[in-house]
């Protein structure tokens, strides 16, 4: 137990030292504005229960970063959903930069980038597989000899109106339903919302 402990010590002073090592250049940056930090107290937000590993390293870190700004800040914990709510608080919260989000990279990338990624992506797939559905059926009428756009190009070279009305109302039909697959794995993916 005493080792854990020294082992959660170690990494959390080390992850405070590394962090604020960082914040290091940026200090003459802020010391130039002087109207950040005012009186006003900095919120760190830490999106899990007290007590474990990510609440130990931000407390760390929120320590050095009050000397280093002359503030003082204030860590919160906000736990839920899997750090869904914090997340989704300090994402919520005015942008004055007096609300910080204390959580890890995965955390971030799954409450904060990808949810507002997922609908540009799955716009672009679902525009590639109509391009590819129109591309199968033009290379098809073009160079194959059995398949789809042969049969449409038969079926239209005999005039045979019912068969390619027919075709084409399965074709559209494949496009609609690939459409509507995408947006229910686009919804399924985005069910927490």
């Amino acid at each position: 137990m005493q080792r854990r402990n020294f082992m959660i010590r170690s990494l959390s002073a080390t992850t405070a030292a590394l962090a604020l090592g960082a914040l290091a250049p940026a200090q003459s940056a802020l010391a130039a504005d002087a109207g950040w930090p005012t009186a006003e107290p900095i919120r760190l937000i830490v999106p899990f229960p007290p007590g474990g590993t990510a609440d130990v390293v931000n407390r760390l870190f929120a320590q050095q970063l009050g000397k280093v700004l002359g503030a003082s800040v204030i860590v919160e914990n906000k736990a839920g959903a899997g750090g869904s709510l914090g997340t989704r608080f300090v994402a919520d919260a005015k942008p004055d930069g007096y609300t910080l989000l204390g959580a890890s990279a995965a955390t971030t990338f799954f409450e904060v980038t990808l949810p507002g990624a997922v609908p540009v992506i799955f716009s672009g797939l679902r525009l590639g597989l109509i391009y590819a559905l129109l591309g199968v059926v033009g290379t098809e009428i073009i160079a194959s000899e059995k398949g789809l756009g042969q049969t449409l190009a038969y079926l239209g070279s005999t005039f045979d109106i019912n068969g390619v009305m027919a075709l084409l109302l399965v074709l559209a039909l494949l496009g609609v339903g690939m459409v509507r697959f995408m947006s229910w794995a686009e919804r399924r993916l985005l069910h927490w919302q």
